[in-house]
């Protein structure tokens, strides 16, 4: 006699839901970006796709004979070579390929958060990231990032130092900083797994760099350099809003175009934030390595790392914050965390997110022809940032017990902020 199937478990109802629930946002981004239900005001489409077009623009001049950072010149590192070989010849096509290999990312970040924490808090925040950062999500390279940020704690968590290495040197590839997090995570990493993650993210990097010098790319690399250290004060920045506030109100300088966005033109401003933005990774290393009593999870020290890269840079682009939804769906899973820490969180980086897309694109214009709603929108974000930021730094060093049998042991297992055994190979 067959015994008759039992009831499925509720993990995999809620898995199914999820899965479900992500499938509709992104269809629904993709109806969006199509264009078959528009985004709310006329003209933002147009500015949340734009980098996208200038991607594009590179891989014409790379199909028509021109090397990148030799015969023309490209303000991201190397990692961005894999874009301009899309073989879309016209700017809809391209589009439409960028946003199917973003989806892609996206996919990889919520089977990541899956395979860490199977249905949790985490993975229904990155369902809702579009809805609350908008499409700008999937046009532009930071989707890419976050991925590989993702696929950093995931190796690490299950020990595969040659994968980790390889996601950390991806995403330098993309963005340049990502390198500063094997700097801050270094104590916190296994002895036996330090030399690999590092090597294999430096030859990953070597790679496709050497390849770039080798066709005569070195000046287009240091122009690159350049130009991104040359970059103000971008209107979206939380530096920004005490100017913008003074501007409104006569003592400051209109903010003016430059490099692809809005910067305020205050003199001296930039490099005082370079200074301040260095000390604050080394203050936060500093304080990571000083942990004796090894209370600081590696995923909370890689979010807290994220959050001073975010709030103490010069430029915070919106899609900026994909980076912190990404690595902030892991930590807000983290077992060490106690429910209160976890819906703080979580609220605090959906405030950040919402906030963002309300400054841009939908306070892009007003920012730009002084108006008042463009400075509440700034304020709002600003405020919005340096709340989470407040909340991020709280729950990475909040104290909690040490665990395992002692020092020493403790020192060889990464603290992910779980108590479950570390899967092996």
């Amino acid at each position: 006699m067959t015994t008759p199937p039992g009831p499925r478990p509720r993990s995999d109802r809620r898995g199914r839901q999820l899965a479900a629930a992500w499938l509709v946002v992104r269809a629904a981004g993709i109806a969006v970006l199509a264009g078959w239900c528009g985004y709310p005001w006329v003209g933002h489409a147009v500015v949340v796709s734009r980098d996208v077009a200038e991607y594009h623009s590179w891989a014409q001049q790379l199909y028509a004979g021109a090397l990148p950072w030799h015969g023309f010149n490209v303000e991201y590192p190397p990692g961005v070579l894999a874009v301009m070989l899309l073989p879309a010849k016209t700017a809809g096509w391209f589009e439409a390929e960028f946003v199917a290999l973003a989806l892609v990312a996206d996919a990889l970040v919520a089977r990541g958060l899956w395979r860490l924490h199977r249905v949790g808090l985490g993975s229904w925040l990155w369902v809702a990231v579009p809805v609350l950062l908008g499409p700008v999500m999937w046009l532009r390279l930071d989707v890419f990032v976050a991925a590989a940020l993702v696929g950093f704690l995931v190796a690490v968590r299950e020990r595969h130092w040659r994968a980790a290495g390889c996601c950390v040197g991806a995403a330098t590839l993309l963005k340049l900083w990502p390198v500063l997090l094997l700097v801050v995570l270094w104590r916190l990493l296994p002895g036996e797994g330090r030399r690999k993650v590092a090597g294999w993210s430096l030859g990953v990097v070597a790679a496709v760099t050497l390849p770039v010098l080798a066709w005569g790319g070195g000046s287009g690399l240091w122009w690159m350099l350049h130009y991104q250290g040359a970059r103000g004060l971008e209107v979206e920045s939380v530096w920004a809003w005490p100017v913008l506030v003074a501007h409104y109100f006569g003592a400051a300088t209109r903010p003016l175009p430059g490099h692809g966005g809005i910067e305020v033109p205050v003199r001296g401003w930039a490099s005082l934030l370079g200074l301040g933005l260095a000390i604050g990774v080394v203050a936060l290393t500093v304080a990571v390595w000083r942990d004796r009593h090894r209370r600081v999870a590696l995923e909370s020290a890689a979010l807290a790392g994220v959050a001073v890269v975010l709030v103490g840079s010069k430029v915070l682009s919106p899609q900026y914050v994909v980076w912190a939804c990404a690595v902030t769906a892991i930590v807000v899973d983290a077992p060490a965390l106690v429910g209160r820490d976890r819906r703080r969180l979580a609220v605090a980086t959906v405030v950040l997110a919402a906030s963002t897309q309300l400054l841009y694109p939908f306070g892009f214009w007003w920012l730009y022809f002084d108006t008042r709603a463009g400075v509440l929108a700034a304020t709002v974000h600003a405020l919005a940032v340096l709340g989470w930021l407040a909340v991020v730094l709280q729950v990475a060093f909040r104290s909690t017990a040490p665990t395992g049998p002692g020092p020493r042991a403790a020192a060889e297992t990464p603290r992910l902020g779980s108590a479950e055994p570390v899967l092996q190979r």
